[in-house]
């Protein structure tokens, strides 16, 4: 072997080496970085997906694509349209975003930059049922999936369980309410006021049919044409399957809140201006639901109105709509 052969052969080895070492302690050649506490971090807001075949028709049209997100092993489907101010929507329990029919997301889109989505497991979303669902869960769920779409601040809106959502997520997520507005709710634990017997075994049956449920909704006025026509609208929206396990999940998840204190022990803390509204006759949570919400915090605005049930939004939409909009300003 030649002398320069030699050498050649001695430099490559010592590269083999050195290459070797970089690979087995690279962590040498990483910046170390010193994260302080006191210091927010950076949302970065992660890659949304475009559903495809997901545009409804018709007087729908206007709501666009449902896009999905994965939040906490979860795939929440939601659509963004309309412009204004960030106006967040947090459907009930066996309700996804469509419940809020046509007219009403219209006429919302006019004045607001609408963002709707399903709750985990419900409609376009899914649910990897890991951990038990519960209202904490479920509102740490939208928390996350605010953030991760790049939803700083906003005027969030629940209707139902979606109002027991929306109030914890202002216990835990503050930075993210600008005002709230609690349809038909309650703030769960042992002072909640149930309904009626048999009103929850339709709710939460996976034999009862979704008419049987929407009937109870729109009392006291129940017609048939009216019932009708409500389902024919929000079926052109898009998909409303809930799995009859989500159905039993969320269904518990109710139950447990009616022992639970997490939103009782900490109503003190959410400080923001809140819209209490409801229908005198609300037959899935009794209007004593709201007097409470309304005594328990702070900076209140009250409405219940007289004839109407858990659907006063729908029934009484123009009117619902004026209240919105003197609320938010």
């Amino acid at each position: 072997m030649s002398s320069w052969q030699k050498k050649f052969f001695i430099l490559s080895a010592l590269l083999v080496v050195a290459v070797a070492v970089f690979v087995v302690d690279g962590s040498k050649f990483q910046p170390k970085i010193k994260l302080s506490a006191n210091k927010p971090q950076v949302t970065t807001t992660l890659p949304s997906v475009v559903l495809a075949s997901s545009t409804p028709r018709g007087n729908a049209v206007f709501l666009g694509s449902v896009m999905r997100v994965l939040v906490d092993n979860c795939f929440i489907g939601y659509r963004m349209f309309g412009s204004g101010q960030n106006l967040v929507l947090i459907a009930g329990q066996d309700q996804t975003m469509s419940f809020w029919g046509t007219t009403l997301l219209s006429d919302l889109s006019k004045h607001y930059h609408v963002v709707a989505f399903d709750n985990p497991g419900a409609g376009y979303s899914t649910y990897n049922g890991s951990t038990p669902m519960t209202i904490e869960t479920l509102a740490k769920i939208t928390g996350d999936f605010l953030t991760s779409i790049g939803i700083n601040s906003a005027i969030v809106m629940g209707w139902g369980m979606g109002g027991e959502i929306a109030l914890g997520l202002s216990i835990d997520f503050p930075q993210l309410v600008q005002r709230l507005v609690v349809i038909g709710s309650s703030a769960g634990g042992q002072d909640l006021t149930q309904p009626e017997a048999g009103v929850n075994e339709i709710i939460a049956s996976t034999l009862s049919t979704l008419k049987q449920r929407v009937s109870l909704m729109f009392y006291p006025d129940s017609n048939e044409t009216a019932i009708n026509s409500y389902l024919a609208d929000i079926e052109s929206i898009g998909d409303l399957a809930l799995t009859n396990n989500v159905m039993s999940e969320q269904a518990e998840a109710q139950n447990l809140f009616t022992s639970d204190n997490f939103v009782v022990n900490n109503i003190s803390k959410i400080s923001i201006p809140v819209l209490i509204v409801d229908g005198a006759q609300d037959q899935l949570f009794p209007v004593q639901n709201s007097d409470y919400l309304a005594a328990a915090l702070t900076y209140t605005t009250k409405v219940i109105k007289p004839g109407s049930g858990y659907f006063f939004p729908i029934d009484q939409e123009a009117y619902f709509i004026s209240l919105l909009e003197s609320f938010t300003g």
